[in-house]
């Protein structure tokens, strides 16, 4: 077993990959503000289209591994703390900076949203009479009211299968996952799963959230990495196995994504392409999770500061 998954006391490589996806996260809201696409308020006069491929290339994989994190690490404060620990640090870690952070954030972006169609005098009327609480929104913290109710689902789920499953199945389940693990073939399964969540898209990628309300295929498309994470904690030594093969599926994955950005580009979004498209991503998502974690498990295995993101540290 390779020395990073024996050190259970922290996932240095996986630290620092979160790290990595919250850079890429400010990477890509910055090109949004010089993008013609991407639902910003306010944007400069002069607009370009010349990094937008980007955009939709980290859009791939980004969000999915983020949830992969978190089902590995939900699983591990389960494992290692108990259900009342595991739930009071989520509620502090994730629960109360939701909250707190969307009570800053909304009525600030609805204030300069207001004044920057209609003036100062009109956008104080809007926050002061609470209109603008008319279509709250979680904005860009969205991410965070879907992993809290990824976190209730997960809880009873796990309930559920220690009460009705016998545990011989359960045993039964974990050698099946387990050998998809161990199969070269190992993101193929995951991909037709997530090809099927990608289905009710209405575009060729994940949706972000309309509302406040949780979207039930939204919900279902995170929901598979973070279950893919939290499996993954329980049988930590196949993380030895995404490393061994960390450059075979990332070439997979670049390659796949290729394939996907001519579809996006060139292809009418209906009839067979429709399907094809969201295969090619779905493929693409899915080698790239396993490459980019098998890669940060080979060559960032080692203690970063910068690699401990606080926000969802683990402890």
């Amino acid at each position: 077993m390779n020395s990073q998954t024996a050190d259970v006391s922290r996932f240095h490589a996986l630290d620092s990959l979160r790290a990595a996806m919250m850079f890429l996260g400010i990477y890509m809201h910055v090109v949004v503000a010089y993008s013609p696409i991407g639902g910003w308020a306010f944007k400069p006069p002069e607009l370009t289209t010349t990094l937008d491929w980007s955009l939709v290339l980290i859009h791939v994989f980004r969000m999915p591994v983020f949830y992969v994190m978190a089902g590995f690490f939900a699983a591990l404060l389960w494992e290692r703390y108990g259900f009342r620990r595991a739930a009071k640090n989520r509620f502090w870690r994730i629960v109360v900076p939701f909250v707190a952070g969307w009570m800053i954030i909304y009525p600030l972006m609805m204030f300069l949203t207001a004044f920057s169609g209609k003036g100062l005098p009109w956008a104080l009327d809007f926050i002061l009479s609470g209109r603008f609480l008319a279509h709250p929104h979680p904005l860009h913290l969205w991410f965070l009211e879907y992993l809290i109710v990824l976190y209730l689902l997960a809880v009873a789920v796990i309930v559920g299968i220690r009460v009705l499953v016998p545990v011989n199945v359960q045993h039964l389940q974990m050698r099946f996952f387990r050998s998809i693990m161990q199969s070269i073939w190992a993101p193929f399964p995951f991909a037709v799963l997530s090809f099927l969540a990608l289905l009710p898209m209405k575009h060729a990628g994940l949706e972000d959230p309309p509302s406040f309300v949780p979207a039930t295929h939204i919900v279902v498309a995170y929901a598979i990495p973070f279950a893919f994470g939290w499996l993954l904690f329980a049988n930590t030594d196949l993380l030895d196995t995404l490393r061994r093969r960390a450059w075979l599926y990332a070439v997979i994955g670049a390659v796949i994504g290729i394939v996907y950005l001519v579809l996006i580009y060139s292809v009418v979004d209906r009839g067979m392409p429709f399907y094809v498209t969201r295969a090619a991503h779905a493929l693409c998502m899915w080698c790239l999770i396993f490459g980019i974690t098998g890669l940060f498990l080979r060559h960032f295995a080692g203690h970063s500061a910068l690699g401990r993101p606080p926000l969802l540290a683990h402890c």
